[in-house]
């Protein structure tokens, strides 16, 4: 099943990470609520709107701290922004460029392509390109080319 963006999930989000973890430009990959999260107070600070699967990229550091248990020490509030892997069909995809997120539309799903085929946002969200992933040719249609790229909805 393919999981699409809502307007809140690609919105500028907060996350909890240990200080001596990141860097102002990263990119991290949430993995998931830890055992030892359950119950804790912080909780829902911590795992609010995450997925495990879900890749950010770190935009600030706001400064505000809270103690966790599990790591026993203090975390950062850093602001995030969800990024989004999208393929697009198109022969001109270049870095930097701005446009309307058209999805791919296909009736092969059992191609072993699909899960790349149709992902990314929603239909009509504007996004900007931040990277080329990779290009290949469909399988079932003759002269589609799929390239898969990152973006960030604007």
């Amino acid at each position: 099943m393919i999981k699409k963006e809502t307007d809140a999930e690609i919105l500028p989000n907060l996350a909890f990470l240990a200080k001596d973890s990141f860097e102002i430009g990263e990119r991290w990959t949430y993995l998931g609520n830890a055992v030892e999260c359950a119950g804790c107070e912080h909780e829902k600070f911590c795992h609010a709107g995450l997925s495990p699967g879900d890749t950010f990229l770190i935009i600030g550091d706001r400064g505000t701290k809270i103690y966790c248990a599990l790591r026993d020490s203090e975390v950062t509030a850093v602001v995030t922004k969800k990024e989004v892997i999208a393929a697009l069909q198109t022969k001109i995809v270049e870095v930097g460029i701005t446009t309307v997120y058209d999805p791919i539309r296909c009736d092969f799903l059992e191609c072993p392509m699909a899960d790349c085929c149709l992902s990314g946002p929603s239909s009509g969200v504007t996004i900007k390109i931040e990277e080329i992933l990779r290009t290949f040719d469909c399988q079932y249609y003759a002269r589609r080319c799929i390239t898969m790229v990152r973006v960030t909805p604007v």
